[in-house]
């Protein structure tokens, strides 16, 4: 898994999301995780097929690595 970048945000522009929101994690993980066992690309029907324990790991390891904006710094000072 990598970094978020601003692109991948801007899953909630995939017709898909814009019907489901929930569907927008499907969409963002899948965009993040750069290999998944032998899955690559993975994509969001991939991520559909987990177990709901693997799913809330990449989520954890997804938080972890992208920290939420809760504890981002927004004035630009360290």
């Amino acid at each position: 898994m990598r970094l978020a970048t601003g692109k991948d945000e801007l899953y909630q522009t995939d017709p898909r999301s814009l019907e489901n929101p929930a569907y927008g994690t499907l969409i963002l993980l899948s965009r993040v995780i750069v290999q998944l066992g032998e899955l690559s690309p993975v994509t969001p029907e991939d991520l559909e097929a987990l177990f709901l324990t693997d799913w809330q790991y990449l989520q954890e390891v997804y938080n972890a690595i992208n920290p939420p904006e809760s504890t981002i710094s927004t004035t630009g000072e360290l």
